[in-house]
């Protein structure tokens, strides 16, 4: 696999792929390559792309804008040259045809667009039978870790987390305050629905911290960690209505008493992955089910058999009340994004 740079949240800024995750473990499941390489071999050349097939009109639609828009990409950043517009796959054969010819080739990519709403099933529909797709899924889930760098700060802090204490870990995207923080320009969602929906929230907020209590008690656990965004913070004030043992980033900052923590926990990319190894690291997870953070920390969890929660209807688009928060334990009847 090429190790290619990951790009930054919002940010055309990339970082190395190495900088994020640990490659001694990925290359005990397969070899890796760096970007020259790929080059020195390929000629700057994807020559086929394998992608799940989009039978549905508007789904095709999407994926081909969205593979549009990462083949400039390549070419811009990477000055990698992917195959044409018109490789998209709209039929189960199209995508099958792909994964057979790919034997073939000695430059191959893999892509997955955001919207395709069952990633899990993509290498399915691509020809691979359902019982390999799992057991590649769960390698790479328990291979793919993050850097030393990361754990060794999670280390340093790890007593600050619930005083040492085992803990569940909430990873809170609320998307409302996402779409109506001042900060955030956007002509998505007037003043007037911001109100509605943020109000809406506000009172669904004690249910919800009732049901993590909950949750809580079936593991017979006191204390919990919560990953938020800083227009979120209104998060803890829910929980702290039912809940009395809060740990934040605030204790990950207060325990940073070594230069070389700081200097890790004053990137906000750096500090974010740092936020995940503690999650990674409970007893019990709860994500945001429409957030690739939280799915990543997710599949981890479901690869070692843990137990973790999804939160629905957390999203607070134009069409969906935000009211509806419900929990719901991992199981095959629930679509991740």
């Amino acid at each position: 696999m090429v190790l290619t740079p990951i790009f930054r949240h919002r940010s055309p800024l990339l970082v190395p792929f190495q900088d994020t995750f640990d490659i001694a473990q990925f290359a005990k499941i397969t070899q890796t390559a760096e970007l020259k390489e790929f080059k020195r071999e390929c000629g700057s050349m994807v020559k086929v792309v394998l992608m799940g097939p989009h039978t549905r009109q508007d789904l095709f639609s999407e994926m081909s804008r969205n593979y549009k828009k990462l083949k400039k990409k390549y070419l811009a950043k990477f000055g990698i040259t992917l195959p044409s517009d018109a490789t998209v796959p709209s039929t189960d054969e199209d995508a099958r045809e792909r994964l057979e010819s790919s034997a073939n080739e000695t430059c191959v990519g893999v892509f997955i667009s955001y919207s395709y709403v069952h990633q899990s099933t993509l290498l399915n529909g691509m020809g691979l039978p359902m019982n390999a797709t799992a057991d590649i899924a769960t390698s790479v889930d328990r291979h793919l870790k993050r850097v030393p760098t990361i754990t060794s700060v999670a280390d340093a802090v790890k007593d600050s987390i619930c005083e040492g204490k085992p803990y569940l870990a909430l990873h809170w995207r609320n998307k409302t305050g996402e779409q109506c923080s001042s900060k955030r320009k956007t002509s998505l969602i007037n003043p007037v629905n911001c109100r509605k929906f943020l109000s809406s929230l506000t009172k669904a907020g004690d249910k919800f911290a009732s049901d993590v209590s909950d949750i809580m008690s079936i593991h017979n656990l006191s204390c919990i960690y919560v990953a938020y965004l800083p227009y979120s913070k209104e998060i803890i004030d829910m929980l702290s209505r039912r809940i009395e043992d809060i740990s934040t980033a605030a204790d990950i900052l207060e325990a940073a008493d070594t230069s070389s923590v700081s200097a890790v926990l004053t990137d906000e990319y750096m500090f974010s992955l740092v936020e995940q190894e503690i999650c990674y690291r409970a007893e019990v997870f709860i994500g945001s089910m429409w957030s690739n953070w939280a799915n990543f920390v997710a599949s981890e969890f479901e690869s070692e058999d843990r137990p973790v929660y999804y939160l629905l209807g957390v999203r607070g688009s134009l069409v969906e009340p935000v009211a509806n928060i419900t929990i719901s334990r991992d199981s095959d009847g629930v679509p991740r994004p």
